[in-house]
Order: structure tokens, then sequence, then C-alpha cells
């Protein structure tokens, strides 16, 4: 009677395990990440929400809007900085001459002896 108990469980357990699987190889997921995740999961199914929990979470759900804003906020940026270089120019620095320097030492004639 004890195995029977164990074995749905065992079941269920496996079923996860799939599933689990399934959705790291969907997602193509590096091992790392999925570590992350996994350990997410694991933190709100015992409970153990912190800051940090829902930060990542509000950020994930919030994920298209603000990647979106950011598109856009880039665009504007990109936009601007082009309209500031055509209404004002950049000054000209005027280059710098310096007086050409002569070999401060006298050159001798072939015809010198």
């Amino acid at each position: 009677m004890n195995e029977n108990t164990q074995q749905p469980a065992a079941t269920a357990h496996s079923e996860e395990s799939r599933q689990w699987e399934e959705c790291v190889a969907k997602f193509s997921l590096d091992e790392g990440t999925s570590n992350k995740v996994r350990h997410l999961i694991e933190q709100i199914e015992k409970g153990e929400v912190d800051e940090t929990t829902v930060s990542i979470l509000s950020h994930a759900v919030n994920h298209d809007e603000e990647l979106k804003n950011a598109e856009t906020e880039g665009y504007l940026r990109g936009r601007n900085e082009k309209i500031d270089n055509a209404t004002r120019p950049t000054p000209i620095e005027e280059p710098v001459h310096e007086p050409a320097t002569f070999p401060r030492y006298n050159r001798r004639s072939v015809w010198d002896r």
C-alpha cells in the first residue's frame, strides 16, 4: 500500500520535469537563465517573496511596454541630435601654423675646402 501512494507523486514529478524541459527548449534558455528562472519559481512556491522577486516580476510583466518606450525614446533622442547638429553648426577650428624651422648648422658647399 505504501508503494501505491509514492507512485502517483513520482509520476506527477516526472510530468512537471517534462513540462519544464519543454519550456526550456521552447524558449531556448541557456543553462544559467534556466537555473535563475527555476530558482525564482521555487522561491515563489515556498512563499519567499522579497523586493528582488517583485522587481524581477514587475519588469517581466512590463517588458513589452518598457521596450516600446525605450525605442521611442531612442528615436526621439537621435532625431533631436540630428536637428541640433543641423541648426547649430559646429565651430570650425583654425589649424595652428607653426613657423618653419631651418637647420641651425651651416651647410658646406661642394666648392668649399
